[in-house]
C-alpha cells in the first residue's frame, strides 16, 4: 500500500496550511500522518470498500458471462446454427435483467423474431 503524500492531501482538499508544508519533509509528513489511528482507519475502510466493489463487479461479470453461455446453448439447441446468428447482438447486452428476459423467452419462443423482441422491441 502506498503512503499518503502531501500532494494526495492537497488534491483531496484536506490541505495543511500552505505555510507548514515547506517546513517538513515528505518522509516526516508520511511518518506523522501515516501513523495516526484516524488515517489507518480511513485506509482500512477504503481498502474494504474497494475489495467489496471488486467482488461485486466480479459477481456481476460472472453472471453476465453465465447468461451469455446459457443463451448461446439455448439458441443452438432450439434454432441450430441459424439461432447462433443472434449471438453477436446478444453478446453486446450486459444487463442481467435483459439477459434473463432473453433466457426466459427461449423457453417459449417459436421464432428468432420473438427472441429479438426481448432486446430490440418494435417501435
Amino acid at each position: 500500500m502506498r503512503a499518503i503524500t502531501k500532494e494526495d492531501l492537497l488534491k483531496r482538499g484536506q490541505e495543511l496550511p500552505r505555510l507548514l508544508l515547506p517546513l517538513i519533509t515528505e518522509a516526516e509528513f508520511a511518518e506523522v500522518l501515516g501513523n495516526t489511528p484516524y488515517i489507518q482507519r480511513i485506509r482500512e475502510e477504503g481498502l474494504e470498500r474497494g475489495l467489496e466493489q471488486g467482488r461485486e463487479e466480479g459477481r456481476e461479470e460472472g453472471l453476465v458471462q453465465g447468461l451469455h453461455n446459457a443463451i448461446e446453448l439455448g439458441l443452438e439447441l432450439k434454432f441450430g446454427p441459424t439461432g447462433l446468428a443472434l449471438l453477436p447482438e446478444i453478446k453486446q447486452i450486459t444487463t442481467v435483467t435483459s439477459l434473463k428476459a432473453i433466457q426466459q423467452a427461449l423457453k417459449t419462443a417459436l421464432t428468432l423474431a420473438e427472441i429479438r423482441q426481448c432486446y430490440r422491441p418494435q417501435r
